[in-house]
């Protein structure tokens, strides 16, 4: 059996591209590792544009708790700042991911939880060697995450120097130390940022339910020396964990990357499609998932062919779609974490930073928005920032 389209990874974006295919008609295969429900190290955030991508409200036990306040921790600088509207959706990305396969099988997604062995591209199809069997497709997309075995098929090398490495961990909220402001966080509907405790990158604590993530994201750090960060965060903010942290990678977009090979595409973290500076993939994921979809199915339906230079109109797609926000927003995290510590902790704990900055998770503004905003507001956001300083020292 041949199959019109095989997806490598059931995650957000390769539900998406499955569910996408298999409404336009074609024969759909998904192919994922861990069986469904599985634990995903995320902090489970949902921006408000992800939300508005569904036509309807998301299932109970999927949603955790809203967010409409954050509190950003400097060393001794604190800046707490509430917002009259939601700046982000706390979910169980378990229940969440099971939920968005639901959606592609409902489509009439085939899904079998095999671990993908090989991706190799032959003149009529891609063969699929997986751990239980060998498939044949007339198209793949390869949305396996960071560590995609179809990425190696369209390139070769992974840009290193643009990988955040985080862990994370859900931990109970009866494990957390009594009186910690931690444990206060869900009714608060706040969540906590801290900078500084990694050189470029940061930590959180989000509230969900009856737990709390926390974790850790930094730029160029090692799995040893981060986690000792992440343990000595945990410890210092009154957090038991009850059981390891789950490593992760969050990609980045570069624009020289191709996203296309010969009747292969790229879609979700396989295509650097997240945030580097919040690490929030899922709004990217599925809208690369859905444009990966659209372009093999309408290949198909016209009987052109899959070659590479048919499916590159995609990554135009990309681009015009999402690609040039991430870039902004690389531009601004570059920005701002190669400042002097000095200058970081006024930058950072600034009102007038802090609440432009998060009308973007709100879906109210935009990374290309907020680095215009930002780079002739810089010097009178620090004056001021400096001026409310002084005026709290003299009046305490």
């Amino acid at each position: 059996m041949i199959y019109d389209l095989i997806v490598v990874g059931g995650g957000p974006a390769g539900s998406a591209a499955a569910q996408q295919a298999a409404g336009a008609g074609l024969h759909t295969l998904l192919l994922e590792k861990d069986p469904f429900p599985r634990h995903k190290p995320c902090g489970g955030g949902l921006s408000e544009p992800a939300i508005r991508e569904f036509d309807s409200p998301l299932p109970d036990g999927i949603i955790s708790g809203d967010c409409r306040g954050v509190r950003v921790i400097f060393g001794n600088l604190v800046q707490e700042s509430r917002f009259p509207f939601r700046v982000a959706t706390l979910t169980d990305r378990a229940a969440f991911d099971t939920f968005l396969l639901d959606l592609a099988v409902k489509a009439g997604t085939q899904v079998r939880y095999e671990r993908v062995a090989e991706v190799k591209p032959e003149p009529e199809w891609v063969m699929i060697r997986t751990d239980r069997g060998t498939y044949r497709g007339r198209a793949v997309v390869g949305a396996d995450g960071a560590g995609s075995i179809a990425r190696s098929v369209v390139r070769r090398r992974q840009r290193r120097d643009i990988l955040l490495f985080s862990l994370s961990a859900e931990i109970p909220i009866a494990s957390v130390v009594r009186n910690s402001p931690a444990a206060e966080l869900g009714a608060q509907e706040m969540v906590e940022i801290h900078i500084g405790r990694v050189a470029r990158g940061y930590c959180w604590i989000f509230p969900k339910g009856d737990r709390l993530s926390a974790g850790i994201a930094g730029l160029g750090e090692s799995r040893r020396t981060i986690q000792a960060k992440w343990e000595s965060f945990c410890l210092e903010n009154g957090l038991t964990p009850t059981s390891a942290p789950r490593a992760h990678i969050i990609p980045s977009y570069h624009p020289d990357d191709p996203l296309v090979a010969d009747r292969i595409v790229l879609a979700g973290d396989a295509a650097g499609a997240a945030d580097p500076f919040l690490g929030e993939g899922i709004y990217y994921a599925r809208l690369s998932g859905k444009l990966a979809a659209e372009r093999i199915s309408s290949l198909l339906a016209s009987g052109s062919s899959l070659k590479a230079e048919d499916l590159r109109p995609y990554q135009a797609a990309c681009r015009k779609a999402y690609a040039d926000e991430l870039l902004y927003a690389r531009s601004v995290f570059n920005l701002l974490f190669r400042l002097p510590v000095w200058l970081q902790r006024r930058v950072f704990t600034n009102a007038d930073v802090l609440g432009r900055y998060m009308e973007i998770p709100a879906g109210r503004s935009t990374y290309r928005r907020y680095w215009r905003w930002l780079l002739p507001s810089m010097p009178v956001a620090l004056i001021r920032s400096h001026k409310a300083s002084t005026r709290k020292t003299l009046d305490g």
